[in-house]
């Protein structure tokens, strides 16, 4: 019973490490492939994506626009402090200084609408 565990333990742990290595070569694979800089845009009054949305990095004179779920993608974004604006009609200015990790850095960025529209 006792070497029956022993084996149990071992399997498990050897799982566990498995598990651990095929989580980071998964995480280095999507840091290679995804952008370093990206996120979404809401509307905040109803949580709706916003496509067609021009995001701005200040500085760089980059701009991504969002797809039909409100998602937008910056590559090769140095690691590094920026401001990062959006401007949409009908809806309050959104600038927020961010800073660019070598990870990469995800922004939620949510815009109100501007009074009386």
């Amino acid at each position: 019973m006792r070497l029956f565990k022993k084996e149990v333990l071992f399997t498990i742990l050897f799982i566990l490490l498995g598990l651990t290595a095929a989580k980071q070569a998964v995480a280095q694979e999507l840091k290679d492939v995804h952008s370093n800089l990206y996120g979404r845009v809401v509307d905040g009054s109803t949580m709706q994506y916003l496509a067609d949305v021009e995001v701005r990095i200040q500085g760089l004179e980059r701009v991504a626009s969002t797809d039909e779920k409100g998602r937008f993608a910056f590559d090769n974004v140095e690691p590094g402090s920026y401001t990062v604006v959006v401007r949409v009609p009908g809806f309050k200015e959104w600038i927020k200084e961010v800073d660019v990790a070598d990870e990469g850095t995800e922004l939620k960025i949510v815009l109100e609408r501007k009074e009386g529209i």
